[in-house]
This record gives structure tokens, sequence and C-alpha cells, in this order.
């Protein structure tokens, strides 16, 4: 059995894509990112290739989300002191469920599409690890079959999360460890203006998102 992660903040304004808030209202950022989440859910709900859950962040602030998410989906929040230890947690949570591979992808990239999960399953058949870069230098993939080696990266202390480093800092530590690693397609993220008003790719956008990422980007000229 094949599992995904959603991991997820709840878009709660002030929260989430907070490095568009100033160009953009808190609560702008906010919807920006609550339909690119509600786009992804749209594009998992019918697999039948893997089960999907959602660990979100922050405790008590569900009820925001609840009535979007499909009901097929698994629930349950995240835990741990960084970015790393939460995200390995929440892999962990499903490897002792008996999952047989482990996808974790994040909430907020707008052409994450059914075919690239489905690929990074196919090359965890040949490889020990799978990472999907983003254009900032992080990742908004990572996969594996073996909870050691996803502890091994996600634990480390050489990783400083948030930052330009971290896809090349676990590549690294890969590399030090001698296991192979399929590196899959490289997709933006939108994180600050910049981002915004470069994005250009609508292919696996709903349309109510595809529109207001227009109107954002007329707004901010």
């Amino acid at each position: 059995m094949n599992a995904v992660i959603i991991f997820s903040k709840i878009p709660i304004p002030g929260t989430v894509k907070t490095r568009l808030i100033g160009s953009i209202s808190a609560e702008e950022a906010a919807l920006l990112a609550r339909y690119i989440l509600l786009d992804l859910f749209e594009k998992l709900r019918c697999s039948k290739d893997y089960d999907v859950f959602i660990a979100y962040a922050p405790t008590g602030k569900l009820s925001i989300l609840i009535n979007d998410i499909p009901e097929n989906f698994g629930i349950f929040h995240q835990f741990g002191d960084n970015m790393g230890s939460r995200m390995y947690n929440a892999m962990e949570k499903l490897f002792s469920l008996n999952y047989d591979k482990v996808v974790l992808i994040g909430s907020d990239i707008p052409n994450i599409n059914h075919n690239i999960i489905n690929d990074s399953f196919k090359a965890l058949e040949d490889n020990n690890i799978v990472l999907n870069p983003t254009f900032d230098g992080g990742y908004y993939l990572i996969g594996a079959s073996d909870k050691r080696k996803i502890e091994t990266i996600l634990k480390s202390g050489s990783i400083n999360w948030s930052t330009l480093s971290v896809f090349e800092s676990s590549l690294e530590i890969i590399k030090e460890n001698n296991w192979t690693v399929h590196v899959g397609e490289t997709l933006p993220d939108i994180d600050n203006m910049e981002d915004l008003i470069c994005f250009n790719n609508f292919d696996d956008l709903s349309i109510r998102t595809a529109d207001y990422i227009q109107k954002l980007k007329e707004l901010s000229r």
C-alpha cells in the first residue's frame, strides 16, 4: 500500500503566505493558500493508487477547513520541534500503519498533480529516496520506503529549514550514505510577490484559482 501526506497549514490570515503580506492583504494571501489547497484536494480525491492523509497545523483550527476535506482523506495534526521533525513524524505515522511507500507533499505548490505523485512511487521501486525540488532551493515532495532513511535526512541537524540550501543539504546527506535518489520535476511555488508576478503555468489549476492569481497580479501593477 502507498500513502500520500498533504503537509499543510490551515489557511488562517496572517499565518500563511506571509511574505506576500504587504503587497496584498493577509486575507488575500490566506485565500490564495486556501484555493491552492482546495485544488489539491480535487486532484487527489479520486485516486485509487494511494491513500491520502492531511497532516495539519496548528491544532485546534481544523474547523476552518473540515467541510472542504474529502471524506476519504485521513486527518491528523503535525507535531515536532521543527519542520524536519514534523515531516518525519508525519511519515513515521504512516509507516507504522504498514504503508510500504510514503510520499509527503507541500500544500502550496499550484502545479502538483496526480502524474507527478505516481511517478514518485514508480521511482521508489528503484531508488531509496525521491526528492522533487522547487526553484527556490527547497523541495515540495519527499518520498521513501524506509523510515530509517527518512529519519536520517529529516532529523539531521545539518539542514537549515526554510532556507535556500534545504534541497542541496538533503542531497548531501543522501550521497554521504550512498543511497540512491530520484530527483523529480522542479516546480515553482508562490512565496513572494516576484513569484506571483512571474507565475504563468495555469495548466493544473482550477478556473477559480487561475482567475484569482490573475486578479492578484493585476492588483500589483
